[in-house]
């Protein structure tokens, strides 16, 4: 498999993205799912016994001219513990993706059993503990689970709440009660949108935006496809709209046009006559917009029928066990999507640094997690981005708040992202990922295609 060197992305498609203010749609759950291994160099090499240190020296606090008080006036953070939450669907139609959720168990559990627990700004050793609750992708769940984690379990602040219904549904509350809700599993482009404008202040994604993803597309389109047509699946709601409006916008000016369209509905059984109407357009593309159990019936029926599309599989469904598998090794082979993070079921990685930490890591505290599930990689990606992020926090929610504003002054390095693609956010983008990679299923692993797009704070034009 060929590894390249990152490119930018091009002229013409930075020009489009000038017209996506009008974009206002949020994204599904998805955690679109991906993690990777501990912190930079295995983190102060593991020992063979749970270490005396914490996870990450203190560092020096980053350029955001804080001051701290030496007093702890937020829940959370006491002198032995930092209590963190979230919320996800361990339960229900995107269980696919409860493993993102579950997983921050086996965050802590590592974080404490290797290092002690994490020593902050302060320079104080705390265990990381987590509250951990299903919401079964249910908005009013997701309320719920919310209020419980500020109100009685007073959390610092919450990590990888997931999908996009969810966190619109809290959204107000959470910014009403200056509770952070940071690295949400969803790609919704308002996230970093409503971040950067300061519209809300205490919400903020994670992966890369679903306007990013849809972009990445169409160039890859136009590149090798042009003047194809194109028949979009999609969920109906905000997640589906998200991908569905940026990729329609970033059309604008390419020989590539969409002809035919159907939506689906959560509580749907299956996506059999939708995918049905979608083949009988006859359209050289296949643009499947679904979460995971839709999205393995798709790829199911699509291999059912008189009908071989270019198939372009949304990233947050892109799980070789949880969808292709399950759809179908002869139907899956050939399916394209995205990745930003190393796949753990591509034996190009078995040797690498990043990828042998994460697997003894999952291998140790994993509790049963498979770790060559996508999901589970996007998991360890916040973890590592927590366990980075922390040691350079003071114990108060204003610094946490102003660190997160400002990821590319702390140099975080997570080693399971693909090369080239860095975390980063600064005044004016609010984005903490802007790269992503075309992949291709080749019947038992992704193989990339060409080299990794990378917006460089274009996302914030692409939606503002």
């Amino acid at each position: 498999m060929k590894r390249t060197t990152p490119r930018r992305i091009t002229a013409a498609l930075a020009g489009f993205a000038l017209v996506l203010a009008a974009c206002g749609g949020d994204d599904d759950s998805d955690a679109t799912p991906d993690p990777e291994p501990p912190a930079d160099e295995p983190a102060d090499e593991p020992a063979d016994e749970p270490a005396d240190e914490p996870a990450d020296e203190p560092a020096d606090p980053p350029a955001t001219d804080y001051e701290w008080d030496g007093s702890y006036p937020d829940p959370g953070v006491d002198d032995e513990v930092i209590k963190l939450g979230t919320s996800g669907p361990m339960s229900g139609p995107a269980s696919a993706y409860g493993v993102i959720t579950s997983g921050f168990n086996v965050c802590a559990d590592y974080i404490n059993g290797e290092y002690g627990g994490i020593a902050m700004a302060d320079g104080v050793v705390r265990e990381l503990e987590y509250e951990v609750y299903d919401d079964g992708y249910d908005p009013a769940n997701t309320v719920e689970n919310v209020r419980r984690l500020n109100e009685q379990d007073g959390v610092f602040f919450m990590t990888g709440v997931l999908g996009t219904p969810p966190n619109t549904a809290i959204i107000d509350y959470v910014e009403d009660e200056e509770f952070p809700n940071l690295f949400v599993s969803t790609g919704a482009s308002r996230w970093g949108r409503d971040f950067q404008s300061g519209e809300y202040q205490w919400t903020m994604g994670w992966q890369p935006a679903y306007t990013t993803e849809s972009a990445v597309y169409v160039e890859y389109l136009e590149e090798n496809h042009p003047g194809s047509t194109v028949a979009i699946l999609m969920q109906n709601d905000d997640y589906g709209r998200d991908y569905v409006d940026g990729f329609k916008l970033s059309l604008e000016g390419t020989s590539i046009e969409v002809i035919a369209e159907q939506t689906y509905e959560v509580t749907d059984p299956t996506v059999d006559q939708q995918v049905t109407e979608l083949a009988n357009s006859g359209a050289d593309v296949f643009y499947n917009v679904t979460t995971p159990r839709f999205a393995a019936q798709a790829i199911t029926r699509v291999g059912q029928l008189d009908w071989d599309p270019i198939h372009l599989l949304n990233n947050v469904s892109a799980s070789v066990g949880g969808v292709l598998v399950p759809a179908g090794i002869e139907a899956s082979t050939g399916i394209l999507s995205t990745q930003w993070f190393k796949d753990p079921t591509d034996p190009n990685w078995d040797d690498d640094p990043a990828m042998i930490e994460y697997r003894r890591v999952m291998a140790e505290y994993g509790g049963g997690q498979d770790p060559d599930d996508p999901f589970t990689m996007f998991m360890w990606t916040q973890c590592e981005l927590i366990k980075q992020l922390l040691p350079q926090t003071y114990p108060t929610r204003e610094h946490l708040m102003q660190n997160v504003a400002n990821l590319g002054a702390l140099n975080i390095e997570i080693d399971v992202l693909l090369p080239g693609i860095n975390v980063s956010t600064e005044p004016g983008d609010g984005y903490p990922l802007e790269a992503m990679q075309i992949v291709q299923f080749n019947g038992e692993f992704f193989e990339t295609i060409g080299e990794p797009i990378i917006f460089d704070g274009q996302t914030a034009d692409m939606v503002n």
